[in-house]
């Protein structure tokens, strides 16, 4: 039995100062269930209850605790009802098993008054030698029961719907709450599992380890991990314990977790990993990865062969403590760029390997290496060895310089286009065009417009049949017009067509002695034909000088010998008759015909080529032939000659007596001149001739319409006068006379002189 002052003492030792302050009512009970102690909630809900009749029962010590009991008294005692009271039963429950938690719900009400609903909760404690039940008393309504089964039915609702197993069992194996997905995955209904054993689900083998795990969780008061493989499916399980507010043990959370898809990416991985170490391992090229302090985290066996540099010399070092040039070279600077995340180019460099006293090229690409969530913690660089390349260029190079040279050097225009015709490379300036007005053009604008059609053609035919030529004129900017010979090769990548080499030739030059020369032919095939019908009509003219002379030949001869044998046959009469007068007669008759008639043969003879040209020079034969017209009073012909005498050669003596006779034969023909004026002039250096006569003149634009005598007679000049080097000049005008001028240049000086003179 405590006192008052044991009461304060048990109070201050047994129950801590936040149960004093509870809010709900809580009592401490013995085994014979007499009050011992209670808190000030619990001392206002009995104070409520008692009335006077059972005041005294309400001491410590003395008190039962049947006041809370089915039956409408507070103060019953041991009677029949007391002992069927569920509060009773919890409470001797409690004693019976140690540290065990129970709740059970009780009426507690008055006659006339109205229901009250509670709910009372016992846990058994050992305070010092003896055992207590602590008892308290929370007042409830329906409507708050019905909102703890809300409550309870979703943490249900939440358990079931976790797509793991869960389930909770005791200390000893026995489920106190299973959730649907364990119970599918056993095959058992999730209310049958409920109050059994969770080791008859499992083999005995690991139904026995799984109670050294509980017992290692309840041991260590740790949540105990681990994973297992039953047909085919990986599990991790995790055994937690549960603890009361003392942290005894008091029951198990058994968390079953299938990582079957987690240990098949987990595997993948791993076949990744060492996939990507493999390639890592045998590749050709040297793979650096480093860490966040750029510090070297692989060194793959061929950057050890291309640096001379084992994996252990470099593995956890910094790049300059190993490699300080890579400082000069800007690798470094390009790491700690990468690994900010700035994009870099890769860089070439010369690498030396003292192991092998040589130096080698390498380039060095990197970029960053980041994680699942796109972090970059680190560089990735691939290093190659590029000393074949190099070498390679640099022969490309040289091979490009020479080719250069040549093409610098080389006299024709070469040039390089594009598929397109625009124009790539040029060794030199094209005609009137710089290289920097040629460089990015169209090569089809720099040629003349009516030619561009052959260049386009010619491209076509190159591109097809890869080479291919033209002629064409360069686009004038000045006066002057460039033709070049073009030829066109295509440039060739695996037989795709991807521009052309054009090599160029000037061909102006030929192209004007081409020209000249067409003209020259034309000009020869028009004198040839123009002499084809000077021929013919020479020919003609032949004829008729032949038909002419013939006449002339005929009549004159014809009537000497008819004059002379008349007068042959009078003095042979008067021979016969013996008349000396008559005879004498008739014979200087016939001497005076003889003689007329010896003029004429000898005036035809000159006609044809005049006798004395070679005795007394043109200058002497000119004046005889003029003298002679006079005095058959055909023309006054006033001749003079200007300047000192000069020896021609006969070529040019004949030619110029010959153009005298055609000049007065058509005076005295066409003209019906009465004078004309003859002058030789040398005072220049060369040849004046002149003639001037008064007749009616003729309009020297249209000579192709007189008569075919004349025509031919002046065309027979100008071919003179041409063949002598000289200039023909014809003034005329009508009714107002002509005038014609012969000037010939002076003689060459190699040129051998004849014995004629002027």
């Amino acid at each position: 039995m405590m006192t008052p002052h044991d009461k304060s003492t048990f109070l201050a030792s047994a129950f801590p100062d936040f149960f004093q302050k509870m809010p709900v009512a809580c009592v401490v009970v013995d085994r014979s269930r007499h009050i011992q102690a209670m808190n000030a909630a619990a001392e206002q809900f009995f104070a409520g209850r008692k009335d006077a009749a059972a005041e005294a029962e309400f001491t410590f010590g003395r008190a039962f605790l049947c006041h809370i009991a089915l039956n409408s008294s507070y103060a019953c005692g041991f009677d029949q009802a007391c002992r069927a009271c569920p509060v009773r039963r919890m409470i001797e429950e409690a004693y019976e098993k140690a540290s065990s938690f129970s709740r059970v719900p009780v009426e507690l009400r008055r006659a006339g008054q109205e229901e009250k609903d509670y709910l009372a909760s016992a846990y058994a404690q050992q305070l010092g030698k003896e055992k207590y039940v602590i008892l308290w008393l929370e007042h409830t309504f329906k409507a708050i029961e019905k909102v703890i089964q809300e409550r309870e039915a979703v943490l249900r609702g939440l358990l079931n719907a976790n797509p793991e197993s869960v389930f909770l069992m005791d200390r000893d194996g026995i489920i106190l709450a299973v959730n649907e997905t364990t119970a599918r995955r056993l095959g058992v209904a999730a209310v049958q599992m409920v109050g059994t054993s969770a080791y008859k689900y499992l083999p005995s083998d690991i139904a026995e380890s799984r109670k050294k795990q509980v017992h290692e969780a309840v041991s260590a008061k740790r949540a105990v991990q681990f994973e297992d493989m039953r047909s085919g499916i990986y599990m991790d399980h995790r055994i937690v314990p549960m603890m009361n507010a003392e942290g005894a043990v008091t029951s198990l959370a058994v968390l079953g977790i299938d990582i079957t898809e987690r240990k098949r990416i987990e595997d993948a991985l791993l076949e990744s990993v060492q996939f990507n170490k493999q390639i890592i391992q045998n590749a050709e090229d040297g793979i650096v990865v480093y860490d966040s302090d750029l510090k070297y985290l692989v060194w793959n066996p061929a950057m050890e062969k291309i640096s001379g540099v084992v994996a252990s010399d470099v593995l956890g070092k910094y790049p300059l403590d190993i490699f300080p040039f890579l400082q000069e070279t800007g690798v470094f600077s390009g790491l700690q760029k990468t690994l900010k995340g700035d994009p870099q180019e890769p860089v070439e460099f010369p690498l030396f390997r003292k192991h092998r006293g040589k130096t080698i090229w390498v380039s060095d690409a990197r970029a960053p290496l980041k994680n699942t969530q796109g972090g970059i913690i680190g560089v990735i660089g691939v290093v190659r060895d590029i000393t074949e390349r190099k070498e390679a260029e640099m022969r490309l190079r040289e091979s490009e310089e020479r080719v250069r040279s040549i093409v610098d050097n080389a006299p024709d225009f070469i040039l390089t286009t594009d598929q397109d015709g625009k124009v790539l490379s040029v060794n030199r300036n094209l005609s009137q065009y710089s290289c920097a007005q040629i460089l990015g053009k169209k090569f089809s604008e720099l040629i003349y417009p009516a030619d561009r059609v052959l260049v386009r053609a010619a491209m076509q035919q190159a591109f097809q049949e890869q080479s291919a030529g033209c002629e064409v004129r360069a686009k004038p900017r000045g006066k002057n017009i460039f033709w070049y010979s073009i030829r066109i090769g295509s440039i060739r990548i695996e037989q795709v067509v991807i521009g052309t080499t054009m090599i160029m030739k000037d061909i102006t030059e030929r192209k004007h002695s081409e020209m000249k020369l067409q003209e020259q032919q034309q000009a020869l095939e028009s004198a040839s034909r123009k002499l084809k019908m000077f021929s013919q009509e020479l020919l003609a003219i032949r004829e008729e000088e032949k038909k002419r002379i013939a006449i002339d030949l005929h009549d004159e001869t014809g009537s000497m010998a008819v004059a002379l044998s008349a007068g042959l046959s009078m003095i042979e009469n008067d021979v016969k008759s013996q008349d000396q007068q008559g005879a004498l007669k008739n014979i200087h008759k016939t001497k005076t015909m003889l003689k007329s008639n010896v003029a004429v043969l000898k005036r035809i003879a000159e006609d044809l080529r005049p006798p004395n040209l070679d005795i007394v020079g043109l200058t002497g034969v000119l004046r005889a032939y003029f003298s002679a017209i006079n005095e058959r009073g055909e023309l006054v012909i006033r001749f003079s000659v200007r300047g000192r005498e000069k020896e021609l050669q006969e070529d040019v003596a004949i030619a110029l007596y010959r153009i005298t006779q055609e000049v007065i034969t058509n005076v005295i023909k066409h003209a019906h001149a009465g004078n004309v004026s003859v002058e030789l002039d040398h005072r220049q250096g060369g040849l004046k001739y002149v003639f001037s006569d008064d007749g009616q003149g003729f309009d020297p634009q249209r000579i192709a319409h007189g008569s075919r005598r004349l025509k031919l007679g002046l065309q027979g000049i100008k071919e003179r006068v041409e063949a002598l080097k000289g200039t023909l000049i014809i003034e005329s005008v009508r009714r107002k006379g002509t005038t014609l001028k012969v000037v010939l240049p002076p003689p060459r000086r190699n040129a051998k002189a004849g014995r004629f003179r002027l």
